[in-house]
């Protein structure tokens, strides 16, 4: 019963070119190879260790959309992986700060790609506050940015 309302994260397995991929970013320093590790430790559900590496990123660059888009995603996949205290109030307003930040993210964000499927996985995958609803908003908008600027994304972006 304690652990009802949290939701576990396993770890997703990696495929080989992913741990290629891993390997040669988890050497380098520079701020765009640190986000992407953090990205794929996000999507792979090592929260944790996604959590530690944008917790710096941010306070490095503050005004990084794509930071704080990562940052807010992993920031609700961890309250939804606690358990209830306080009734789960707790638990509520982090997941509800890090959606707020995450969809501020999303607006500030432009034509960026990564922040827009953070905020579109990230509302798909949490069951509060309308997050269907806005997911859905969320890509009608990345939808709207491709049918009018095509050329700013590759096909590979586009598929995505």
């Amino acid at each position: 019963m304690l652990t009802g309302c949290s939701r576990p994260f396993p770890e997703i397995p990696w495929l080989p070119r992913e741990q290629q991929h891993l390997s040669e970013l988890q050497g380098k320093a520079n701020f765009s190879s640190r986000l992407e590790l953090a990205r794929l430790y996000f999507q792979h559900n090592r929260i944790d260790d996604a959590g530690d590496i944008l917790d710096s990123l941010v306070g490095e660059q503050p005004n990084n959309v794509e930071s704080k888009a990562w940052h807010a995603a992993n920031r609700c996949k961890l309250a939804e992986r606690r358990g209830p205290w306080l009734l789960s109030s707790d638990k509520m307003m982090l997941l509800w700060s890090g959606m707020t930040e995450l969809e501020r993210a999303g607006h500030q964000a432009g034509d960026n790609l990564s922040v827009a499927l953070a905020e579109i996985y990230t509302d798909t995958a949490a069951e509060v506050f309308g997050a269907k609803r806005r997911a859905y908003r969320a890509r009608d908008r990345l939808q709207q940015r491709i049918e009018s600027k095509g050329e700013t994304y590759s096909t590979t972006e586009k598929a995505a």
